[in-house]
């Protein structure tokens, strides 16, 4: 199973559309998590089907800013999807080997209090979800200072909001590159 989770900043940009191409044709994923598509529904699900993909679900953008889109081909079943502002969630069959797993696509807000309340949502509805759960997206803060590369503020508050939904979640970081 080959899942990829992809800030993009915008379906429509030529370079997005020709790194995407070379990422599908590198790595053939089963599904595709896009954060910050900043397109209509029809031209995220039109661009997205172009590459394999047989299901698409969205959210729309606000204005130019946002949009989320889940894709996947013909190896996976998807069920009980849940939508709002700022993820995306399902079950994930796996066809072939009928392996089942929860997916929670995220991208949070950059405000902080309106992240505290996306991630006490999100906190909430996943003891609905299986066992297995793979959450991945962009949650707009860091655990640990010295992971904040660019901008030398840093909000303590929200990494102790961060680091508190990991304990309460019991969910573990896998760390980045990049």
């Amino acid at each position: 199973m080959k899942i990829i989770f992809w800030n993009c900043w915008g379906l429509g940009n030529p370079l997005t559309v020709h790194h995407f191409k070379g990422i599908c044709k590198s790595h053939s994923p089963d599904m595709a998590f896009v954060a910050k598509s900043k397109n209509d529904d029809k031209k995220v699900q039109a661009w997205l089907r172009k590459y394999g993909m047989t299901g698409v679900i969205t959210v729309r953008p606000v204005g130019r800013a946002w949009g989320l889109a889940l894709t996947w081909n013909e190896t996976v079943d998807i069920s009980n999807v849940v939508i709002n502002s700022f993820l995306i969630s399902c079950d994930v069959l796996m066809v072939e080997s009928q392996q089942s797993f929860s997916l929670v696509g995220v991208y949070a807000s950059t405000e902080a209090s309106t992240r505290r309340e996306q991630l006490g949502v999100l906190e909430r509805s996943l003891p609905s979800r299986l066992n297995s759960i793979v959450i991945r997206g962009d949650f707009n803060v860091v655990l640990r200072a010295h992971e904040k590369e660019r901008d030398s503020s840093i909000d303590k508050g929200s990494i102790k909001d961060f680091r508190d939904f990991m304990m309460a979640t019991q969910l573990v970081d896998l760390g980045f590159t990049g």
